[in-house]
């Protein structure tokens, strides 16, 4: 059990430690991003320094919007909608249900018009409008350019090889 709660620890400190990374990647093509709410399962939160970090290093505001489980995702979503972002980021979804807490999160904030980022491999299967990918030291984007077209939002071209867009 140990070797467990270790190894959730160790993933865990990977991806808060590329998170300023990982907005950056999308600030590239939605340059206007101001405000992101993060969700994630309350009990695997990022760190405060690191949500810090990003916000200054990246030029925005950061709404954390906790979640104690799948039966308070719908409040945590209409809470992050609330703040008026541009753009979610649901950080680990499975903490909170996988696949299943991803579609619901996509579809509630979709149907907002506000795009829904994750670290969750089916983030683009689930409706997401982009995965963020950890591939050994670098995150790459991947971004679903059909449905940016079908929600009006225009994705500023980026000629970093860390993003592609898939139609």
């Amino acid at each position: 059990m140990s070797k467990f709660v270790v190894m959730l620890f160790v993933c865990s400190a990977v991806w808060a430690q590329s998170l300023t990374e990982q907005i950056g990647l999308i600030k590239q093509v939605l340059p206007e991003t101001t405000q992101i709410a993060v969700l994630f399962q309350k009990d695997h939160a990022p760190s405060q320094d690191e949500l810090n970090k990003a916000a200054a290093m990246n030029g925005v505001r950061i709404y954390v919007v906790p979640s104690a489980s799948m039966r308070d995702l719908a409040a945590a979503m209409e809470g992050a909608l609330k703040t008026n972002p541009n753009f979610v980021m649901f950080w680990q979804p499975d903490d909170l249900g996988g696949k299943n807490a991803l579609k619901y999160a996509a579809k509630s904030s979709m149907s907002k018009k506000v795009p829904l980022f994750s670290d969750h491999p089916d983030t683009l299967n689930a409706g997401g409008l982009g995965a963020l990918v950890e591939e050994g030291n670098k995150t790459s984007l991947q971004l679903n350019g059909s449905l940016a077209k079908q929600m009006g939002i225009a994705i500023a071209e980026s000629s970093s090889p860390q993003i592609n867009v898939s139609e």
